[in-house]
Parts: structure tokens; sequence; C-alpha cells
């Protein structure tokens, strides 16, 4: 994660300003290429690229497993996947965006079948899911530190 520190000017409630330095998280564009096709450009975090990709290829159904990844290669400002078995992209990315910024969504469409259904749990563990909470909390450094990020935990 990357994080730079920024001026800002405060106005408070009543008119008062105040000039101080604040930290930011930064975010960069990282062009994602699939069997040297380009596929799409993601705005995100600069840490965690490799888990980024695998993961959104997974999740838009390019893949359907870690294992259909052949290879995977970071470098600044680019990520190229190789399949172990070919894919048309451009039937894969046909209607949406070619660009994923950090405003959580990818057309704000729905597709059919792309929701899953939770089913209800009764017993959930209530004590688990503190700790989960409290572990992710503990974890989320930069989130504390600038306010401006997700988390998940895995």
């Amino acid at each position: 994660m990357s994080v730079r520190k920024v001026e800002v000017t405060r106005v408070r409630d009543g008119g008062s300003v105040e000039v101080l330095e604040d930290s930011v998280a930064s975010d960069v564009a990282v062009c994602v290429f699939v069997d040297g096709e380009f596929y799409r450009a993601l705005v995100a975090s600069p840490g965690m690229l490799e888990e980024l990709v695998t993961g959104h290829l997974f999740a838009e159904g390019v893949v359907s497993s870690t294992a259909d990844i052949a290879e995977l290669m970071v470098r600044e400002g680019r990520v190229d996947a190789s399949l172990g078995s070919p894919v048309d992209i451009s039937e894969v990315v046909a209607g949406k965006t070619r660009l994923i910024t950090t405003a959580c969504s990818t057309s704000g469409a729905i597709r059919p079948g792309s929701i899953r259904r939770v089913h209800r749990v009764d017993d959930l563990d209530e004590a688990l899911i503190h700790g989960a909470v409290a572990e992710l909390n503990r974890l989320s450094t930069v989130f504390r530190e600038t306010g401006g990020t997700h988390c998940a935990l895995v």
C-alpha cells in the first residue's frame, strides 16, 4: 500500500481554518493482459497485485480456479496472465467497461446468474465473528492512517 503526505486545509464548524499535513492512500493504474491481449485496466493499491488479478480473473469468470493460470508476471503498471487454456477475451469483456476504478463497480449492471444466494445460518459463532473483525481492524494499519482504503481478511 502506498501512502503519501499532502497539505490539506481543514474548515471546521464555526469557520475556523487550519492548514495541516495529512496521509492519503495512493492508487496506481495497472493494465492486465491475458495471453498477451489487453483485458482491463484496474486502479488499485499497488500491493498484492498478483492476488488482486488472480481474484479478479476468478470473480469475472475468466478462470474457474487458480490452476487455470499457468503464469502471472507482475511488473510496474502491468500484470501479464498466461492461461493454461485459451480464452476469448473479447467475449469475456463484451458489454463491460475496460477500466475498473476504485469506485467499487464494474458497470453498475447486474448480470443474470451473477448474484450468489446466501443461505440463512442460525448458529453463527459470535465470538468468531467479533474476533475476525478485531483482527481485521488490527491489521488495517493503512485504513487507520488514511481512512481511505478497503480491507479484507482471509
